[in-house]
């Protein structure tokens, strides 16, 4: 044997580890790319999640405004045709609206046309043009149907 040579079966396990620390690496880089592609799938979809949660939040927020708005304003002229503090959304049907109507117009028959036309008409023109003007603010979701 001379000392350039390798002893016998040196070249076959050199190509062997050569082989496995290539597929090592491989695999290594393969799972690396699964990792990188898990995360940014991952992400785009939180974002989307996000986006369509801070939309919901917005429409929600735009209801509530709404809601508000329609309470204070509409309230106000139902608290004058009714000459009493009451929250129309508590009752069951138009029947116990009428009836409250109805129950005003019978205790001041002779002005209540007058109340109506001059305080009550005011009131309800208001709260018209409050809820129309908050048209700009609505969602783009929610605009065709609030106008």
């Amino acid at each position: 044997m001379s000392m350039g040579a390798p002893p016998p079966g040196m070249d076959e396990y050199q190509r062997l580890m050569a082989e496995r620390a290539s597929a090592q690496r491989r695999n290594r880089l393969m799972m690396g790319t699964v990792l990188v592609v898990a995360v940014v799938a991952g992400g785009v979809w939180w974002t989307r999640e996000k986006k369509k949660a801070v939309a919901a939040q917005n429409i929600l927020d735009a209801g509530g405004r709404v809601a508000e708005k329609d309470k204070s304003e509409m309230g106000a002229f139902w608290n004058c045709v009714t000459s009493s503090e009451i929250d129309v959304g508590s009752f069951a049907s138009a029947d116990q609206i009428q009836q409250r109507i109805e129950s005003a117009y019978f205790t001041q028959q002779k002005t209540f046309s007058d109340h109506l036309t001059t305080e009550c008409v005011p009131k309800i023109e208001r709260a018209r043009q409050v809820l129309s003007a908050m048209s700009t603010d609505m969602p783009d979701e929610l605009k065709a149907p609030y106008e």
